[in-house]
This record gives C-alpha cells, structure tokens and sequence, in this order.
C-alpha cells in the first residue's frame, strides 16, 4: 500500500470512528437520557397557557425539541402534524418544544404558517438538561403510556420509522 493510500485509509477510519454515533444514535435510548420523562410545565408558543407534562400522563408522547431557524426541523413538521392527527384519538400526542431565542409570538407566527396541529411549548436549558442535554435538534424523545422514555432520535426522522415504533404502544 502506498504511502497516499494509507493516508486515505486513515482518514475514513477516524472520520468513521466519528460519524459513528450519528448512525447508532437514532432509535436508541443513549447514555444520559432519563429512564423517566422529565416532569416540566412550559410555557405555550401558541396562547397564554402553560403546558404542563402531567396533563398528558397515560399518553403516549413524542416529545420533539426544535427551532424555527433549523432545516431539518421544517422538514419534520409535516410528518409530526401526520402523526398527530392520525393518532391522536388514539391516545398519542406530539409535543413540540421550541428552542427558539426569538418571541414566543414569532414561534407562534411559525407554527400558525406551517400548520402545526400539537402543543408547541416554548422551551428552556433546564427542561433541555431533564432530558439528558439536547445534543442537536431535532431530537425527540418517545414516551410509552407508563412515562418512559422508550426511544430516541438524533436529527431528522422518518415518519416511517415513526410510525413503526409507535404503533406497537399503540396496542
């Protein structure tokens, strides 16, 4: 092997050693998550209620941080105001936590514009730090009806695989 070949091989074995947690982080629940969801009470982005976690017990709950600025974020949306209404009599429920510097009233304007049907709360570092630190977002957290967090998802996911993983808390 030449010399240009072995700095090849180096640089895919220590770019892979790096990249490997972005392809066994989804799905999975991760060093530093809770075992149990957080308890937080937020405030809405959408009217001047609170959101408050113990409203939601016995559901089962995507619970997803997010931001108004971040693209994979938006692409997102979509898929979750899906889940939402396809499962929500069912006893499922997104919420959505916006991590947004900006104006509660901007993230309402947001959520308004790409039609966001689920509680949008805004978020905050304390509730972030509940849940095991936000690595990156989106990151969402599946919540079966007992309160566990079951699964969770680094970056942009599926609905797929939402869907997937959902329905057998479904049942």
């Amino acid at each position: 092997m030449d010399k240009r070949s072995s700095s090849l091989w180096k640089i895919l074995l220590v770019a892979s050693f790096f990249s490997l947690p972005l392809f066994t982080a989804a799905g999975a629940v991760h060093a530093g998550v809770p075992e149990q969801m957080p308890q937080f009470a937020l405030p809405s982005a959408i009217d001047d209620t609170v959101i408050d976690s113990s409203q939601h017990k016995g559901k089962i709950l995507l619970i997803n941080f997010w931001a108004t600025w971040c693209g994979p974020c938006r692409e997102e949306i979509p898929s979750l105001v899906s889940l939402q209404s396809e499962h929500g009599a069912k006893g499922f429920s997104v919420i959505g936590i916006a991590m947004d510097e900006s104006s509660r009233k901007a993230v309402d304007k947001f959520a308004k514009k790409t039609g966001i049907t689920y509680p949008v709360a805004m978020g905050n570092t304390k509730t972030a730090r509940a849940f095991g630190g936000i690595a990156g977002i989106p990151q969402s957290f599946l919540v079966n009806r007992d309160g566990i967090v079951v699964k969770s998802y680094m970056g942009l996911v599926e609905k797929d695989q939402l869907e997937q993983d959902i329905a057998p808390l479904l049942k």
